[in-house]
């Protein structure tokens, strides 16, 4: 079973992405049926999902189209996807998405046990029993043993134990590290990757005499790590262990229409929302801003409603001056990919709608992923201008998404108070370097813009 890694808005003809993925015609059709392709004028076939499409005897990883780390995608796309698709408070935002995600997660927990295992000893190594037993010398005092076994002794106000308790500690390997070099090695086998030599060598010296993978092995492995997770209390062991007992039986042939499970978006751009504004939560979630409201003149008197949505930037930053509007926008790579008419006018909005206390002025601000930066770079401005009224200009800016992404759902107040404070240190550093030119960056008026 090998594994294909492809990249979102890749374009090809039908033939060869049919031949590509090693799919037949009518799990072609299905892939299309499901709209994970944009059909262009030209007839080509442009792939617009990000995530699994795992079949029969093989899996394919289409990565986001900012893609371009040298590791293994696996791991981190379903670490990603799974929290967004788990994240409290995203229902309401994604509701109107809710036919654009794929949520079949059997599809690539095996996938992602493989690269749990492989972390795990490229951390650890081989799975060891520790165990401690009593010794008669050369072992260290367990104090425990010796207070409840060994009666004191009471010598001039002191007491003293005249026979401790001496322990050993030892490290054992067992079935269950068998089984761990096993399993990781018949899992890269059926997908294709090569073994490492590490793995290779420790396994030979642990042969294991059950398939890991065969309709048998969960009869003899299971009660062996049930005892065996009842005598370790190291959350890594244990992660290991729970890892092991979930693989086994596991059989090829996952299901799903014509055997192809998806797990994935279509609406990627929305994860990119969502973990910038996790990354940079931390801000405020208490300003003011303007939103529509109708005033209807019905059988002869005025009537109030709510509009229809609301406005709602990304994320609000409050700096010690300033606050500024951030809209993420999954548009790469820039400028090729900009955002357009729609974008511009509502961001524009969003700065001429926001309520904000006497002396704090507003930065307008696009937020788009560039892997090739450090934390944050500008990158330029949009600007409307020419008519009878100008309006400050949006900055554009380009973020890391691999720093986005990396504590996804679990950064703590600090770190995103951190990110906060690099942004606006990005943006003095900014405004500092254009000081000399002329362009005045947040000015009132367009003049002087390129």
């Amino acid at each position: 079973m090998s594994l294909i890694t492809i990249r979102e808005s890749e374009t090809r003809s039908r033939f060869e992405w049919q031949a590509g993925l090693g799919i037949s015609e009518a799990q072609f059709d299905y892939l299309c049926d499901r709209q994970i392709f944009d059909i262009r004028l030209d007839g080509l076939l442009t792939l617009n999902y990000v995530g699994f499409v795992v079949l029969q005897r093989h899996a394919v990883v289409s990565v986001p189209k900012y893609w371009d780390q040298p590791s293994s995608p696996v791991a981190f796309l379903h670490r990603v996807l799974a929290t967004y698709f788990s994240r409290p408070g995203r229902a309401g935002v994604d509701s109107p998405l809710v036919e654009l995600h794929y949520r079949d997660e059997g599809a690539v927990r095996e996938l992602d046990s493989l690269y749990t295992l492989l972390r795990w000893f490229g951390d650890r190594g081989i799975y060891v029993r520790h165990e401690r037993s009593s010794v008669l010398s050369g072992g260290r005092t367990d104090w425990g043993r010796t207070f409840v076994k060994t009666p004191p002794l009471f010598s001039c106000s002191s007491v003293i134990y005249p026979t401790p308790v001496l322990v050993s500690r030892s490290s054992l390997v067992n079935e269950v590290s068998a089984l761990q070099l096993a399993m990781t090695i018949a899992l890269l086998r059926k997908y294709e990757v090569s073994v490492p030599l590490a793995i290779t060598s420790a396994a030979e010296s642990l042969p294991l005499g059950q398939d890991p993978l065969g309709p048998k092995a969960p009869t003899y492995f299971r009660p062996l790590l049930t005892r065996e997770r009842n005598s370790v209390y190291r959350t890594d062991d244990l992660a290991l262990l729970m890892t092991l007992d979930a693989l086994l039986g596991r059989q090829d042939g996952l299901g799903g229409e014509e055997g192809v499970t998806l797990y994935g978006t279509k609406a990627f751009y929305a994860v990119w929302e969502d973990g910038c504004r996790a990354w940079l939560k931390a801000a405020r979630d208490d300003y003011a801003m303007a939103q529509p409201r109708w005033h209807l003149y019905l059988c002869g008197q005025w009537t109030r409603m709510r509009g229809i949505g609301e406005q709602r930037p990304d994320v609000v930053l409050q700096g010690e001056s300033e606050i500024a509007v951030i809209d993420a926008k999954y548009y790469f790579p820039f400028p090729a990919a900009r955002p357009g008419w729609q974008d511009i006018v509502k961001q524009l909005y969003y700065a001429e709608s926001i309520v904000v206390a006497p002396g704090l002025s507003i930065g307008n601000v696009f937020l788009m992923p560039s892997p090739k930066v450090d934390w944050f770079q500008f990158a330029g401005i949009v600007e409307v201008s020419g008519g009878p009224r100008s309006f400050p200009p949006v900055e554009v800016w380009l973020a890391n998404p691999e720093l986005v992404f990396a504590s996804y759902g679990v950064a703590t107040d600090v770190e995103i108070r951190t990110v906060c404070n690099r942004f606006f240190a990005a943006r003095d550093s900014m405004r500092e370097m254009l000081g000399n030119t002329n362009r005045n960056v947040g000015a009132e008026r367009g003049d002087g813009f390129p």
